[in-house]
């Protein structure tokens, strides 16, 4: 990086600490932390290094605004246990404990980084469940990370994290979801196949992010999809989940399922902005 690019990244990281501290307060360079507001919940949340969440606070927006109204709309008002899967900062895990107190929080960050920021936001918003530093995958060992995904260049990091399949963490953790959220940057195959058992179970929800096929590690979009049907689930995309807009689900019929299995059928939009799906047991009730 040159010199000019030095002085321009302190530049512009100046700004954004004053424009943060103009919304947030005078304490906020020394806390790193802001009053979130998500639609009609509001909760502290830490975001440090990167502070996108509370700069897109700062516009009066969300992180997945159209992901978090159909989520508020379907599970507040009662209790539930959740896993937050690729949990990153927590942002859901917060939201849920801000939404229900009784919620049970179970988040997945494998980033050590990152993982400290989540557990400073569950510490602040979550009363019952835990955070585990653990990539969820398909077999147990150490596996190489970068950022936030396991798929790893030959010239990234050389960081290595813990893996577990959840079907064997669950054996000395009994938890019984009632909502999964999953978003792991093209290891969502890996994950799926190591929560065979628990697909099979049912019982709950996914909410789960779809990348596309050169994201993808070990399985593809066909495999994936396939795991999810043969064990009797029902996918609807939810467009624009990133946008304002309230996003009904939009049922996977047998046509966009053969399109959305074929990498070469994606449009560049899908390919960019990635996919956001939304997915239940055949029979349970559709919201």
């Amino acid at each position: 990086m040159s010199l000019i690019q030095r002085i321009k990244g302190k530049a512009q990281g100046a700004c954004r600490l004053a424009k943060l501290t103009r919304v947030y307060g005078p304490l906020y360079p020394f806390t790193r932390t802001g009053r979130l507001r998500v639609f009609e919940y509001s909760f502290p949340f830490y975001s440090f290094p990167q502070t996108y969440y509370l700069e897109w606070n700062a516009e009066k927006t969300c992180y997945e605004p159209g992901l978090c109204q159909h989520l508020i709309r379907r599970f507040q008002g009662r209790a539930i246990t959740f896993l937050d899967i690729g949990a990153h900062y927590g942002i859901f895990s917060a939201l849920l404990g801000a939404m229900n107190s009784e919620n049970r929080v179970y988040a997945f960050e494998p980033n050590p980084e990152s993982f400290q920021t989540l557990k400073k936001n569950w510490d602040m918003n979550c009363r019952h469940g835990g955070c585990f530093q653990l990539a969820l995958s398909d077999a147990e060992g150490s596996i190489p990370f970068h950022d936030k995904s396991m798929k790893v260049g030959a010239d990234e990091t050389g960081l290595r994290v813990p893996a577990i399949r959840f079907d064997e963490w669950r054996k000395t953790h009994p938890v019984q979801p009632d909502l999964v959220k999953l978003d792991v940057h093209g290891g969502e195959g890996m994950v799926l196949f190591g929560m065979q058992e628990l697909l099979r179970e049912g019982g709950f929800d996914i909410y789960f992010e779809l990348h596309p096929q050169d994201i993808l590690m070990k399985y593809t979009l066909k495999e994936i999809i396939a795991l999810l049907y043969d064990n009797a689930w029902q996918m609807a995309e939810l467009p624009d989940f990133r946008s304002d807009t309230l996003c009904e689900p939009v049922k996977l019929t047998p046509e966009r399922r053969a399109d959305l299995e074929d990498p070469a059928r994606w449009t560049p939009q899908e390919t960019s902005a990635r996919r956001m799906f939304y997915c239940t047991q055949r029979g349970a009730t559709d919201a």
